[in-house]
């Protein structure tokens, strides 16, 4: 398969299932090797998961990576009241918070 119907096929899929960048951020951290996949394969499937997240951030700068990561680490970690409060303030960017 070609380079343009690789990208054409996953972006179609990306458009259908519309996963969050929360989303994808949990699959690549509790991403887990199947026995039958090797150790490449395993590190491609982590890496496109973890550039999904950055994509649905839309963070391209070193910056905007680190500035996502420490925001979304900060969420995590808020009451539920003080998350809603922040999406009141600043207008839902996409990410939920699990209760």
């Amino acid at each position: 398969m070609d380079k343009y119907v690789h990208v054409q096929v996953r972006n179609y899929l990306l458009r259908e299932f519309k996963l969050t960048a929360e989303q994808y951020h949990e699959r690549f951290r509790t991403a887990v090797k199947s026995p039958t996949e090797t150790y490449t394969l395993f590190g491609s499937r982590v890496k496109n998961l973890f550039l999904y997240y950055l994509q649905n951030r839309k963070a391209k700068t070193v910056e905007q990576v680190i500035d996502r990561l420490v925001s979304d680490r900060i969420k995590e970690t808020l009451s539920l009241l003080a998350f809603d409060m922040c999406l009141v303030l600043k207008g839902q960017n996409g990410l939920v918070r699990k209760s």
